[in-house]
């Protein structure tokens, strides 16, 4: 559950509180919109959810515009560039496309999403950030990295603890290796598949 809509609940989360404190119209707008897009997520992904675990291809809270395409990893860059730039971070993101199993493209999906989750919590404002994806010999390698502030902050947003053992997770299931710290002046997510 929480790899499927910590971040979608996050965002929607940290957008109430820009509601709380600005008055300007366009970014009150921009954060309405973010709410909304955020929500019509997580109540997607909590169908497909339901869909899975009941196994039978159909749950009562179906609907006709519940068709929403599994996530990939083109969708998850374009995800993490408009909500941290909505956030007024600085964002810097590499990939080129990669042909890899749908095991290995969801794992990128979730260590994107929940990575861009942990900087919009914890990164100080106006943050530089950098999302790269490489292919390394026979290998995908993911790495996240952005400013951290000298006086940790936080925005507020409670933390479950879990996220990043459950990517660690995700990424030794995969057979892979996994790193996050601070390292020279910013935090440094790494996943090697």
């Amino acid at each position: 559950l929480h790899d499927i809509i910590a971040h979608d609940i996050t965002l929607v989360s940290m957008h109430a509180r820009v509601l709380e404190r600005v008055d300007d119209e366009a970014l009150r707008d921009q954060s309405v919109r973010a709410i909304r897009a955020g929500a019509d997520q997580a109540l997607a992904d909590i169908r497909r959810m339901l869909r899975i675990v009941r196994d039978d291809g159909a749950s009562p809270l179906q609907t006709p515009d519940d068709h929403v395409p599994t996530p990939n990893i083109a969708a998850a860059f374009e995800e993490a560039r408009d909500a941290l730039l909505q956030l007024g971070a600085a964002i810097t993101v590499r990939y080129s496309d990669v042909s890899v199993s749908s095991t290995i493209e969801q794992a990128l999906v979730h260590l994107i999403r929940e990575g861009t989750t942990n900087i919009a919590k914890h990164a100080p404002a106006n943050a530089s950030v950098t999302i790269t994806l490489e292919v390394l010999d026979d290998d995908v390698c993911l790495e996240l990295t952005n400013s951290i502030d000298p006086a940790p902050t936080t925005s507020g947003v409670p933390s479950s603890g879990y996220g990043l053992d459950r990517l660690r997770e995700r990424v030794s299931v995969s057979g892979g290796h996994f790193t996050s710290g601070p390292a020279d002046g910013r935090w440094v997510l790494t996943a090697r598949l």
